[in-house]
Order: structure tokens, then C-alpha cells, then sequence
């Protein structure tokens, strides 16, 4: 089974007491494209906005590492007109995100997928 990239979809992340994110974008494994469950998920990406800001930055990906999502990555600076993609991945034993770069223009990745990004096309 591929990979599929969806955005706008629901994760739940613990039942009890029952905590809910909804990422920017998710590329999951899941059967269930509705509501992936966080061990189907190899990347969560957050789009950053001053209302968001805190929580992109700390809680949400705290809260992701929590439950074991490989990649997460936060994008900055679509308000300021500068993207910068900052990359994290996950130290399976402490369960918290190492940075594994920060990008700005066009990159080309190969973990945890090959991609290539224009940066400032999102613009």
C-alpha cells in the first residue's frame, strides 16, 4: 500500500482524556483517510500564522512525537513573504523531535520521501 497526502483530516492522538489535532497536511498509510490513526502517519506538517504560532510550535508537535509520528514539519513566514521549512525527526527511545534542517528557496528531499519543493511558489 502507497502513501496518501491528505490535508484537513482529523487525528486522534489519545482517547482518554480524548485529545484531537487537525495538521496542516498528513502523509499516512491508513485505510481510514477520514481519521488516520497516529501509527499510520509518517509526516504531519503545520503551516504557521501568528494564530497559531504556540501551538505549531510546541504543543502540537510535542504532541505528535507523543504518539510516535515519525517526521513533522512546520512551515514559517507565508505571512512575511520568506518560507523556511524547518524538518524534524523523531528519536524513537526519547519520543521528542531532533531538527533535521532547516530549508529556505527550492529543496530537493529524500527522507522520509523524495520530494522536490519550491518554497516560495507557495507564495
Amino acid at each position: 500500500m502507497g502513501y496518501e497526502v491528505d490535508t484537513g483530516v482529523g487525528l486522534v492522538l489519545r482517547e482518554v482524556p480524548l485529545l484531537n489535532r487537525r495538521p496542516d497536511l498528513v502523509v499516512h498509510d491508513s485505510p481510514d483517510r477520514a481519521a488516520p490513526a497516529p501509527e499510520h502517519c509518517l509526516l504531519v506538517a503545520e503551516v504557521v500564522s501568528r494564530d497559531s504560532l504556540a501551538a505549531d510550535r510546541t504543543s502540537k508537535p510535542a504532541h505528535y512525537a507523543a504518539t510516535g509520528v515519525p517526521h513533522f514539519w512546520r512551515i514559517e513566514g507565508l505571512d512575511r513573504g520568506e518560507i523556511a521549512l524547518f524538518r524534524y525527526r523523531l528519536d524513537p527511545t526519547t519520543r521528542v523531535y531532533a531538527s533535521a534542517g532547516v530549508d529556505t528557496g527550492k529543496v530537493s528531499l529524500h527522507d522520509p520521501f523524495p520530494v522536490t519543493i519550491d518554497l516560495a511558489a507557495l507564495l
